[in-house]
């Protein structure tokens, strides 16, 4: 892609979880509230619940974007107008077109790395997509960034798109209109983090851990986007002598495949194995530890194996064959396998990791990530932004499963590293 990009000035502050990443960083919003700077700042956060805890520390200082008498988008080109700084979340992301003309005087600031490429939906075929390039020549593909665009042709016959299946060409063409979508191949198109946040604001600082292993460093080096990059070796290693020490009990893997697929296709063997070893793991456990109960359980799986049917009609995964039901960890907390910068489960001491996240092969592409060793930085920074979830943020020792063997071996790996 063409690296020819006026850029902001980039931090990202690579410190471990539970090290004060926010806490340092809401001391230094006090500092400016007592001195009364001018300064002006968007904090973008990746949950609500942080939106209130930003709102506890700083006060009537920061604004919180509402729906209330209109859009949210709405509101937040409101509260910029007026100067105001500003806690929102990731969402921020997609409307971020309206309002980015007001951004250069503003300081972003994004606590932990958000989803870096989504897949547009496509509901139509490879023959349909190639015709509405070469036939229709409704959209034109840039040869050298991929990114898609609509031409004068779409313009002209767009309003004749009303009913049947013009109408999932008519939700794709509009989404291209309004967003940055890429092309990657066959049918799999992307809209990743407009340009505008590494190019508008008068400051970009973005808090996380193990950033290289993230989509976010692979997208950032592929538009050519350069970075200050702040950690400290020490606190890394104090870090992993911390993880060691409260990681109190582990047992083997399930030698089962845990990815997507194998995951959640009807009758698979690779489920009924995962869930029948976190059932006997389950058991181990409370013999060794009687006072141990679901209620301290997080798992993290892929939510069709997880909830099959329950909370999916379509769903290939059955009541009975759901990894819910065949571990008996029904009543256990549930959460993505992937899960950043949230405290909610941080009184959960016992965490059972009953699959493995895979990479999308055409995402891996577009985002230049399909090294093996790319892939195993990524791995490492979700498991271990996954486990830090837990209580052993707060330094409590924790129990953790995982069933799948080069998680644990990547795991493993880095804590003796």
């Amino acid at each position: 892609m063409n690296n020819q990009i006026n850029q902001t000035a980039i931090r990202i502050i690579d410190k471990p979880c539970g090290f004060g990443k926010t806490s340092g960083l809401h001391s230094e919003a006090k500092q400016l509230i007592r001195i009364s700077s001018r300064e002006q700042f968007i904090f973008v956060v990746p949950e609500l619940s942080e939106i209130e805890r930003y709102k506890a520390e700083l006060g009537d200082w920061v604004q919180e974007p509402s729906d209330k008498g209109g859009s949210k988008s709405e509101s937040i080109i409101r509260l910029l107008q007026m100067g105001k700084n500003i806690v929102t979340t990731h969402s921020l992301y997609d409307q971020i077109r309206k309002f980015e003309h007001l951004l250069p005087s503003y300081h972003v600031v994004i606590d932990e790395v958000p989803t870096t490429a989504k897949q547009v939906p496509v509901k139509f075929g490879k023959g349909l997509f190639k015709n509405l390039i070469h036939h229709k020549k409704y959209i034109s593909i840039d040869m050298q960034t991929n990114l898609i665009s609509t031409t004068e042709n779409w313009m002209i016959e767009k309003d004749d798109f009303e009913s049947g299946d013009d109408l999932h060409i008519k939700a794709f063409m509009n989404t291209v209109e309004n967003r940055e979508v890429y092309y990657v191949e066959g049918i799999y198109c992307v809209i990743p983090l407009p340009d505008a946040f590494f190019t508008k604001p008068k400051s970009l600082t973005i808090l996380t851990f193990l950033f290289e292993g993230t989509q976010l460093h692979h997208w950032m080096m592929k538009r050519g986007f350069d970075y200050t990059i702040l950690k400290d070796h020490i606190e890394h290693q104090q870090f992993k002598i911390q993880m060691n020490q409260n990681i109190i009990y582990r047992m083997n893997n399930s030698n089962s495949k845990t990815g997507y697929t194998a995951m959640t296709s009807k009758d698979s063997p690779s489920r009924r194995n995962v869930g029948n070893w976190a059932k006997n793991e389950w058991n181990a456990l409370r013999k060794f530890d009687p006072t141990v109960t679901t209620d301290r359980v997080l798992v993290a799986s892929h939510k069709d194996a997880w909830h099959g049917k329950e909370k999916n009609p379509k769903s290939n995964v059955t009541n009975k064959t759901s990894l819910s039901s065949l571990s008996r960890l029904g009543k256990a907390t549930w959460t993505s396998l992937i899960t950043r910068g949230t405290n909610k489960y941080k009184e959960k001491d016992i965490i059972f990791i009953l699959g493995t996240e895979n990479m999308n092969p055409s995402l891996a592409k577009f985002l230049g990530m399909t090294t093996k060793e790319a892939q195993n930085r990524h791995t490492l920074s979700e498991l271990v932004q996954l486990i830090y979830r837990t209580a052993i943020r707060d330094g409590y020792p924790i129990y953790v499963f995982i069933a799948d063997d080069h998680n644990e071996k990547i795991l493993k790996e880095y804590l003796e590293s």
